[in-house]
């Protein structure tokens, strides 16, 4: 899969801390891909949810502190109102997130009504899942 604006991780340690934060262990997968593709933007964005089609993923939230789109103030900002039960990683062209529930499986969170729509059930089914826009990449 191709990854486009990738922010070099700051330190291991950061993902151990953002898990201990949360009080869940991420999927090894996905922490491989933030290993590796830390903050960058997948040329396979578009998704479905159960009730919507062709939502389109922005990027995945960085693990560096210093980083404007991060997992730390994401979590923070949704934490209050839903009692720590999504842990947003990236977030959509709107402003919405895409997140772990308490299970590990993906699902996207309305920022402004704080809707769940359930996506996959594993990180890995979430990349299986994306597409390419043909719009988005025309001129590329």
């Amino acid at each position: 899969m191709m990854w486009r604006y990738v922010k070099k991780l700051s330190s291991e340690e950061s993902i151990k801390g953002f898990e201990w934060m949360v009080g869940l262990a991420l999927p090894d997968a996905f922490k491989s891909v933030v290993r590796e593709y830390n903050g960058a933007r997948p040329k396979r964005r578009l998704f479905d949810t159960e009730e919507t089609q062709e939502r389109a993923l922005k990027a995945l939230l960085s693990f560096n502190r210093s980083d404007k789109e991060n997992v730390w103030g994401a979590y923070l900002s949704v934490e209050p109102e839903m009692n720590g039960a999504c842990i947003p990683f990236a977030v959509d062209e709107d402003g919405n997130f895409v997140c772990f529930d308490r299970k590990r499986w993906v699902v996207w969170l309305d920022h402004e009504t704080l809707k769940i729509e359930l996506v996959a059930e594993s990180f890995d089914e979430f990349l299986e899942k994306l597409r390419l826009d043909a719009d988005y990449y025309r001129d590329v």
